[in-house]
């Protein structure tokens, strides 16, 4: 089963401002909400910066056979 890391990312970055939202608005300390901050961007970073270069290696890919 192989794992679509471009969904993944879009899912994560509208998930990750929903809770920092729902944080405010519950009013949790700031501190909680800046480790969400951190630790969902930089994990929706990663994942990104992944399916970036896959991506690029399989047009690279496609532009050789041709």
């Amino acid at each position: 089963m192989k794992i679509d890391l471009g969904l993944a990312a879009m899912i994560l970055n509208p998930m990750v401002c929903a809770c920092l939202i729902g944080g405010i608005l519950l009013k949790l300390d700031v501190f909680v909400l800046i480790a969400i901050g951190v630790v969902g961007y930089g994990t929706w970073g990663v994942l990104h910066a992944i399916n970036y270069k896959h991506q690029r290696d399989l047009l690279e890919q496609a532009a050789r056979k041709k």
